[in-house]
């Protein structure tokens, strides 16, 4: 590999010059319908404009650009073509409010703000994206950002930023919804060790047509020559799409795979139309969210022969498993946990003694080992590898969440589990959720797989309040009550206090993760606070 070629605006520009006409991405237009479809050298030549655009407006190897576009082909050349220019791309979910945005720019200063014309509106409203920047405008209109098609009357850039491993490419921020956002710097290097690991997870192969609603798993696919159908609708909200635009789009341009959330291909797997669009792809690749053994029954029934492969990763490290559904259903496993899979050759897993909460030392290989927990004991599920983020920015989090074994670093994923006898790692739910119920220590999962499938219940969670374990109900009829209360004692699961609302929040992205922390409010303000004990005679 040569210097340059650690840019993956150079390997784009590679696949171009390979492949010239091959379709990169189809998207279609919400307004009218038509596909647009950008072919690899299109996306090249615009990414080099693009490129050439943000250096003559004063931008410099190093400054950071902020990226408040949609999955589209305008972002994915702007993105290449920023890093052809040497720039930072910055990522910041702005449905988390202006707050987060602010404290988000405050740990990176953009230079330049790159969207759609309501991104520029709402960036006024946001401290430290109010002053000069240099604004660039997609879709809708504003008066003063500039129009990319103006951007690109630049005459194209030739070269390419030689970067090398260590020089930064992506910023992206976690939700700091237990305090400060913390800022994750992805090299060029950790780029491309990622690349790596995801084309070989999911088995990544030129020529292939990809369904995708993940944003890494499309850049992923860019690198490996794959061409990329971005689904119809709003796909920011995935368990709420209409199947049938979707079903058109792979009438039009047959898809041999797919990659999106659980609640996404549920919604497919909901309707006749979308049982069909399934039916045509051979694999499908599903992760963000909790992958509950019911549900992948589901998808398997609706497509009988489409492959279903789980996906396990988290937002530092991805991937880290994966496993067919079909085996993840027939283990004893499935019963009580979520399947996370075999792990990745690319990285090092391992189960520690929960102590998640309480910052770890740094270990030799002796402790590290009294620390492992034996097959089948759930803890707390560690990582390391050439894709898995090593630090944040400022050290802010490293304390929590790093660790060093002989010199290596460990990442804390915040995840329980368990690795059974076959060395498959099971989910248990997240770490700071568990709860102790009378002598025993509980996590999510345990308890929420155990109660899906109870008549009237669409979901559950297990928490911590007023100091006592509860076990949160999504139902409209008290019956269910009774039903889960006999559940859990036929599970042999302690006594625990019942509670039904009508809604559980979810999170944003996926539409499939019990969002505990803002479940906290509506459970302690429920006018009908009156608990029932799980135990028979409550």
């Amino acid at each position: 590999m040569t210097r340059s070629s650690l840019n993956l605006a150079a390997t784009l520009h590679a696949r171009a010059a390979a492949h010239p006409e091959r379709a990169a991405i189809v998207e279609t237009d919400p307004a009218t319908g038509r596909d647009r479809i950008w072919t690899y050298a299109e996306l090249a030549e615009t990414a080099a404009l693009i490129a050439a655009g943000l250096r003559a407006r004063g931008l410099r190897p190093g400054d950071g650009v902020l990226l408040l576009q949609p999955m589209s082909g305008e972002l994915y050349a702007f993105l290449l073509g920023s890093w052809q220019a040497g720039l930072v791309c910055l990522f910041i979910d702005p449905a988390q409010g202006r707050a987060h945005l602010a404290a988000c720019a405050r740990r990176w200063r953009p230079r330049a703000l790159f969207g759609v014309a309501a991104a520029h509106w709402f960036s006024l409203l946001v401290p430290g994206l109010r002053r000069d920047l240099v604004r660039l405008r997609t879709r809708g209109w504003a008066p003063f950002p500039t129009p990319l098609s103006r951007l690109l009357s630049s005459a194209p850039s030739t070269d390419t930023f030689p970067a090398t491993a260590d020089t930064p490419a992506l910023v992206t921020f976690t939700s700091g919804s237990t305090g400060q956002p913390k800022a994750i710097v992805r090299s060029h290097g950790f780029l491309h060790a990622q690349h790596h690991a995801i084309a070989e997870a999911i088995a990544l192969r030129d020529g292939e047509t990809d369904l995708t609603t993940l944003p890494i798993f499309l850049l992923a696919n860019l690198g490996s020559g794959l061409t990329s159908i971005i689904p119809a609708g709003d796909i920011a909200r995935p368990g709420a799409v209409n199947p049938a635009p979707i079903a058109a789009q792979l009438a039009r341009h047959p898809a041999t795979r797919g990659g999106a959330s659980p609640a996404f291909w549920l919604r497919l797997a909901a309707s006749a139309e979308g049982r069909g669009a399934l039916a045509t792809l051979r694999t499908l690749y599903t992760g963000g969210g909790p992958l509950w053994p019911d549900d992948l029954a589901t998808l398997r029934a609706a497509a009988p022969a489409t492959r279903v492969v789980c996906v396990y990763g988290s937002t530092e490290a991805e991937p880290i498993a994966e496993i067919d559904a079909a085996e993840a259903l027939a283990a004893p496993e499935a019963q009580t946990l979520l399947p996370g899979g075999h792990l990745r050759p690319e990285i090092r897993c391992a189960v520690l003694r929960d102590r998640f909460g309480t910052p770890r030392p740094d270990l030799d290989a002796a402790a590290f080992a009294a620390e492992t927990c034996a097959p089948g004991q759930i803890g707390e599920i560690v990582v390391s590898g050439a894709h898995v983020v090593s630090g944040y920015l400022g050290g802010v989090g490293d304390e929590e969440t790093k660790f060093r074994v002989e010199g290596v670093i460990w990442h804390r994923t915040g995840d329980a589990g368990l690795l059974d006898v076959a060395g498959r790692l099971w989910l248990a739910g997240r770490c700071s959720a568990r709860v102790r119920a009378g002598a025993r220590t509980l996590y999510p999962a345990e308890v929420e797989v155990a109660l899906r499938g109870v008549k009237g219940l669409r979901r559950s969670a297990l928490l911590t309040h007023a100091d006592e374990a509860w076990v949160v109900l999504e139902a409209d009829e008290p019956a269910v009550l009774a039903l889960a209360s006999a559940r859990l004692a036929q599970r042999g699961l302690p006594e625990l206090r019942l509670h039904l609302l009508p809604r559980l929040p979810l999170d944003k992205r996926h539409n499939a993760k019990i969002d505990y922390a803002a479940l906290r409010g509506p459970l302690a303000r429920s006018a009908s606070l009156r608990p029932s004990r799980s135990s028979p005679d409550a």
